[in-house]
């Protein structure tokens, strides 16, 4: 990336700052970080997803005398859609009862999902190894960007809404004893009526308020898209291997 020069530092005619390292909340900040992920990630076995490039997966053959698996043929040989368990002098990994060990990781908050305790030791010892990455292993993944997420084991459905979110943000604005309606404001209220009443120059502090409140319920308005009941967000349902 190259910059400008800054008010009070002159620079020679025809040139320019070059930064040497992104900054964070820059534009390009974040396919930065991505692309340090991919590269890092992707030298220690992790592979992308082909319908999602911010999660990637390594994962291993846990049964003695099989051979390795590969990405050609692991999705076809239907072996992380099988719940059959592997006796534990037949594992590679003990730790894994499963036919095949593996790391799941999401680049986004790097969360890591794992059903192997040997492999997951590899993957961190890997990555610490490079030090370009510090890793913070979310260990609660029932939570992420304010949407809580519940898997029901039993029928492979998982739901997703933004109920406590909500309530963080009715809390904040001391609303939590408000009177709920399906319209935020009557059609007959008179807007230009309640905008020459306000002051031509208001606070920063309140302007700021309003911005971040907007942003928030903005981002409340786009997880709750087609929806029809409050809270609900997104719901997948499948068995093993749906979404």
């Amino acid at each position: 990336m190259y910059l400008k020069g800054i008010p009070g530092f002159d620079l020679p005619k025809g040139k320019c700052l070059r930064l040497k390292k992104n900054i964070y909340g820059l534009v390009q900040a974040p396919l930065s970080y991505f692309k340090l992920c991919k590269e890092v990630y992707g030298t220690i076995g992790l592979r992308k997803l082909d319908c999602d490039e911010c999660v990637l997966v390594k994962y291993s053959q846990n049964i003695k005398g099989q051979p390795p698996l590969t990405a050609e043929h692991i999705i076809e040989s239907g072996a992380f859609m099988t719940m059959d368990t592997v006796p534990e002098h037949q594992r590679v990994y003990k730790s894994c009862a499963y036919p095949v060990a593996c790391v799941i990781v999401v680049i986004d908050n790097n969360g890591v999902r794992h059903n192997c305790w040997e492999l997951l030791a590899e993957f961190e010892a890997d990555v610490a190894k490079d030090g370009r990455i510090d890793l913070h292993r979310e260990r609660d993944m029932s939570s992420f960007l304010s949407v809580r997420y519940v898997n029901n084991t039993q029928t492979g459905e998982i739901t997703a809404d933004q109920e406590a979110y909500s309530d963080t943000l009715l809390a904040k604005y001391h609303m939590t004893d408000c009177n709920p309606n399906k319209v935020p404001l009557k059609t007959s209220v008179n807007l230009h009526k309640i905008a020459t009443r306000l002051p031509l120059k208001p606070q920063l502090e309140i302007v700021s308020l309003y911005d971040e409140l907007i942003g928030e319920l903005m981002f409340i308005a786009n997880g709750n898209i087609g929806n029809t009941k409050p809270g609900l967000s997104l719901k997948w349902v499948g068995g093993r291997g749906g979404r």
